[in-house]
């Protein structure tokens, strides 16, 4: 093992799920990562909105799993731990947060009272336009006082693509923001999956049911589609108010939607292989690990293009949109239903082929142990 020491302070991990992308980013830098840096990471002992910790999971002390020091920390516990760890050397402190009080603000402002040189911050998407309309004057206040008092002058920003760079530098202009890649611990398939033959096109949604996902907009878009399909949502109700409205769209417009529940991580790619086509027109992706996950499932995507996903179509991969035009949206979904089963395979192909070269990552690990070294 290297010498190379990485405290990680994120809200969430595993076993959670409902927080979505930051997990299973945190958890692609922890595996890929391990055991080339000796990583201890601190996070909650339950899952985004739980009142109840993890069943089977000893909290408020450090455990040690394949080498990795996790510590599961109950919620009167966090800030003390926090703090503790924070007095002691470490080459690097990865927040994976932008917002959170307890595991970025409140440690941030410990780290630069503690003058540590070397903090890298990952924003996770919280920058961009659809996330900030969230809460979106509370969040201005803040960002407004954050640089008023250089709460993030001496970090590293983490970015996933010059796309979230040029959304940090938006509102820190002077910051140091490196761009890599979110890694990930899927592994490729070692060749593409060919689904059975339907007469209806099989979509698919997998993400979180939140305004940012834009799930509303895709409602509105099938009420104009001709062809015969079924929509398959799978992923936690993070905001209920706004999947109430989308259940009341559904039925009110008789659309073929059926929300199928949660996911493991690990059943993910298994379901996902049965479909036709992944959608997902969201205002703002720092990376879209269902994206790639669909990509190696191979099935073709149709997103929106606010994610770094970009230039499907030449690789037959799928197709990236704006949402100014539903219209496309309509045209696309209408265009993969009338394939035939055989054409339909070379663009499964095509994903398939572009998720081979996303998962070569050994040149990005080695730019990652850069990162924290």
């Amino acid at each position: 093992m290297n010498n190379t020491k990485l405290l990680i302070l994120s809200d969430w991990y595993l076993p959670g799920v409902k927080a979505g992308g930051p997990i299973r980013s945190v958890d692609g830098i922890v595996q890929a990562l391990n055991p080339n840096i000796d990583i201890w990471l601190i996070t909650s002992d339950r899952d985004l909105n739980d009142s109840e910790p993890y069943s089977g999971i000893e909290t408020d002390q450090w455990l040690k799993r394949d080498d990795i020091h996790l510590y599961y920390a109950s919620p009167k516990n966090v800030d003390g731990i926090i703090k503790s760890e924070l007095q002691k050397v470490w080459n690097s402190i990865y927040l994976n947060s932008l917002f959170s009080f307890r595991f970025t603000v409140r440690p941030l402002l410990i780290c630069n009272s503690l003058k540590i040189n070397k903090v890298v911050l990952a924003p996770r998407g919280m920058l961009g336009n659809g996330a900030l309309q969230i809460k979106r004057n509370k969040k201005q206040i803040f960002l407004n006082l954050a640089k008023l008092f250089g709460l993030y002058n001496s970090v590293i920003w983490h970015v996933s693509s010059k796309f979230e760079k040029e959304q940090v530098l938006t509102y820190f202009k002077n910051a140091d923001a490196r761009v890599l890649t979110s890694l990930s611990k899927m592994k490729s398939s070692d060749e593409y999956f060919q689904n059975m033959p339907d007469e209806m096109l099989r979509m698919v949604v997998v993400a979180r049911i939140a305004q940012v996902k834009n799930l509303d907009f895709l409602l509105s878009v099938l009420k104009s589609v001709s062809c015969k399909y079924y929509l398959h949502i799978y992923g936690p109700i993070e905001d209920r108010d706004y999947w109430h409205r989308c259940v009341t769209e559904i039925s009110s417009y008789k659309l073929n939607v059926e929300y199928k529940g949660e996911l493991a991580n690990d059943v993910v790619l298994d379901t996902i292989k049965e479909y036709d086509l992944f959608v997902l027109p969201t205002t703002g992706e720092n990376f879209g690990h269902s994206i790639l996950e669909s990509l190696t499932a191979s099935v073709p995507v149709l997103i929106s293009d606010r994610t770094p996903w970009v230039n499907l179509e030449e690789r037959k991969a799928g197709f990236d949109l704006g949402l100014e035009e539903p219209s496309k949206w309509i045209k696309k979904i209408e265009f993969f239903s009338e394939l035939t089963h055989s054409k339909r395979q070379l663009w499964r192909i095509g994903a398939w082929k572009l998720s081979l070269e996303k998962l070569n990552q050994s040149k990005l690990i080695d730019k990652y142990i850069k990162l924290f070294s």
